[in-house]
């Protein structure tokens, strides 16, 4: 394998060389041609998971025992390592062997014998082996190459009561609902493609957890979730308790939505007890569903998130405190979010400034924000009507 060596973070890695292993016919680097996965273009979210753990780790202050199922190259684990105060293990696997090699390789040049354990296993035999007493994680990292859904039952076997489960999915056409067949086979919900497609998919992988957990006795609470680029990823906590887990499962429901106007609802029930029959303009309503329909931001812990940045300050620091801005703004909203130059497709005039919209809405008293998840989107709560009569007199 031809490899070179690199910086990240605070970590120096051996990874597959980026300029040897391109597609044929493209000068292009690609990560699933290379003999070991590595995505230079995730080092944002990674960092932004050493954020997440070192805000977790202040707030319950205990030693973490961590797992990387999917290590890769062993970048994640070894970052975790190296920039996560109160770490007691990282548990860094990947069930193939060019893999380890590298990963013990990588181990070795930042000199973390001492903090790691290291297999060569399938990941869900792997946290089914340590799914028992003190072998349990207080974090686990599911990051793969498309979808983490086969990983959650043997996770949350794995996880400690109260323990932080980390998930990336890569797999975005199918929950954005360009494959509704294949969101429907993997979890087990229906999607269609809409204008908030982004959350939609964070919303229907929560929701295929916290069914999974609800099973195993397990409450979810959504620390915190982002969308960005071609991913998305979610942070949950899990508590092993039979009434926790029945209130989580209230939180799951279905959004029903009109593709004609915009109009859109959320039924926490079932979607055979509305109409399905558009109020606004009396099209053929379609449910989305079932999914997570409870918060996908925990206010609080995005408090914390932004102290612990400040005291830090990594390399991404800018770009990571605008992304806990735009979050913190929408973070109280309702869900879903409409994109203002649908709605003046739909009236047929020109789009107004996004500010102006927001400010209009707030003066009315109805709760208004940006959102992280797309330019343009405008979160609130203002029922449709208005919505549109404030879009007229931005104008």
């Amino acid at each position: 394998m031809k490899v070179k060596r690199i910086y990240e973070g605070k970590a120096q890695l051996f990874i597959p060389d980026l300029d040897y292993y391109c597609k044929v016919g493209s000068a292009k680097y690609e990560p699933s041609y290379a003999p070991v996965f590595y995505n230079p273009e995730m080092a944002f979210g990674r960092s932004l998971s050493i954020l997440v753990l070192r805000t977790y780790q202040k707030i319950f202050r205990k030693k973490l025992h961590i797992c990387d199922a999917l290590a890769g190259t062993g970048v994640r684990g070894i970052r975790y390592s190296l920039e996560v105060p109160g770490i007691q293990r990282t548990w860094l696997n990947d069930k193939n062997p060019l893999a380890v090699e590298l990963i013990e390789r990588n181990i070795r040049l930042n000199l973390l014998e001492h903090l790691s354990v290291i297999s060569c296993l399938d990941a869900n035999l792997m946290l089914l082996k340590n799914s028992y007493g003190d072998l349990r994680f207080d974090v686990i990292d599911i990051d793969p190459f498309g979808s983490p859904i086969n990983f959650v039952e043997s996770s949350i076997h794995a996880i400690k009561d109260g323990g932080l489960l980390c998930l990336t999915a890569t797999d975005i056409p199918p929950l954005y609902g360009k494959y509704p067949d294949t969101c429907l086979r993997r979890y087990s919900s229906i999607s269609y493609s809409t204008e908030f497609s982004h959350e939609l998919a964070i919303r229907i992988l929560v929701g295929a957890v916290a069914r999974k957990a609800a099973q195993l006795d397990f409450s979810c609470n959504v620390l915190f979730s982002h969308y960005t680029r071609h991913y998305i990823r979610v942070y949950i906590t899990l508590r092993r308790s039979v009434r926790r887990a029945d209130e989580s499962l209230k939180n799951l429901g279905y959004i029903v939505f009109c593709n004609n106007c915009n109009y859109r609802m959320i039924e926490k029930s079932s979607f055979h007890h509305v109409s399905l029959i558009c109020p606004f303009c009396g099209t053929l309503l379609k449910p989305i569903g079932p999914l997570w329909c409870g918060p996908i931001f925990n206010k609080s812990f995005l408090k914390n998130m932004e102290n612990v940045l400040l005291q830090y300050q990594p390399e991404e620091y800018s770009k990571i405190k605008r992304l806990l801005k735009f979050i913190g703004e929408e973070a109280d909203g309702p869900p879903t979010f409409y994109v203002i130059d649908k709605l003046t497709k739909r009236l047929k005039v020109s789009s107004p400034k996004l500010k102006k919209v927001i400010e209009q809405l707030q003066a009315l008293g109805f709760f208004a924000s940006r959102t992280h998840f797309h330019p343009k989107g405008l979160r609130t709560n203002a029922p449709l009507k208005v919505l549109y009569d404030v879009v007229r007199s931005s104008l």
